[in-house]
């Protein structure tokens, strides 16, 4: 209905217009004429808002909005959230390595030293870089730096590839802390079957107990 009415309104207004051209009307007139039947289009639109939120189509759209929302929360993802880190966002240092090395041991700085800043990363929001605090405190220095070391690996590269990962690991642990659980539809509705069942038999035997003290009762005045 609001569709047709919005039609007729648009067409009154593309007849006015035509209507003043043929007779001859001026530039100046047309233009005042045609502010005056805008403005007054305008308000008749207006009046019509309260209608088109009432149709069904609106608010079957307002429902198809609502579910690409949730949908798209329910998709959100550590990679959504966190970038992959690389050697450019990180400190690193070498040190003898005791470990896997051969001859290299003890001889070669193979072993690394990695560190995040925490404190000075401009891509970790506020919400990530609590939850990441939070879940490695203690591998997180003075300085807020999160520190790693890696020293499993024979060369220098490889042990830094490690390091990568690991802080990448503390990256996606804190990322999946703060992403919100979404309910199992099938499990709330076995925890609630559970629930009635146990509430259930919580009110059989509380019967139960009921009738045998009644039944006490009437043994002792009998």
């Amino acid at each position: 209905m609001w569709q047709v009415r919005t039609s007729s309104l648009l067409g009154q207004l593309r007849t006015s217009c035509i209507h003043a051209v043929s007779n001859g009307i001026s530039a100046q007139q047309l233009h005042l004429r045609s502010f005056q039947k805008v403005s007054r289009l305008h308000r008749q639109l207006n009046a019509l808002l309260p209608a088109c939120a009432r149709h069904p189509l609106h608010q079957n759209c307002c429902r198809q909005s609502s579910f690409i929302v949730n949908a798209a929360k329910k998709t959100k993802s550590p990679e959504d959230i966190v970038k992959r880190i690389s050697r450019d966002d990180v400190t690193i240092s070498f040190a003898r390595s005791g470990g896997a090395g051969g001859q290299n041991v003890n001889k070669v700085n193979t072993k690394v030293d990695m560190r995040l800043s925490i404190t000075n990363c401009t891509w970790l929001d506020e919400e990530m870089k609590d939850a990441l605090t939070r879940l490695e405190k203690k591998r997180i220095n003075k300085e807020g730096e999160l520190v790693v070391s890696s020293s499993a690996q024979r060369t220098q590269g490889q042990n830094i590839e490690d390091a990568l990962e690991k802080i990448q690991s503390a990256l996606d642990r804190a990322a999946d802390s703060i992403i919100p659980i979404e309910e199992d539809p099938e499990k709330k509705k076995q925890m609630a079957k559970q629930l009635k069942a146990a509430n259930e038999n919580r009110l059989d035997d509380k019967k139960k107990k009921a009738d045998k003290k009644t039944q006490r009762r009437a043994k002792i005045e009998f």
